[in-house]
């Protein structure tokens, strides 16, 4: 990321880019901006998150499905059968 500052799409693609495809110095650089801006740092601990519960659901239950689009866009989708409001 060194020379000029990448576009705001560019660093968007980032943020959405598996953490173990980004390269130490993209990885670097987010961590810079997440630094830098507390909306930003939320915004990544959400994604991450977001990420722990859809490899919890596809590892454990079996009920997730993920479709790569050839415009890099991954489209989610979960089955859940029962739902319970007791926990």
């Amino acid at each position: 990321m060194a020379g000029l500052s990448p576009s705001a799409k560019n660093v968007a693609a980032l943020f959405m880019r598996r953490e173990e495809k980004l390269s130490e110095e993209q990885k670097e650089y987010l961590g810079r901006l997440c630094s830098a801006d507390e909306a930003l740092a939320d915004g990544d601990r959400l994604k991450k998150r977001q990420d722990e519960v859809w490899e919890n659901l596809k590892e454990n239950q079996g009920l997730a499905v993920e479709l790569h689009a050839p415009s890099g866009t991954i489209i989610r989708i979960a089955r859940i059968d029962e739902y319970s409001d007791s926990n």
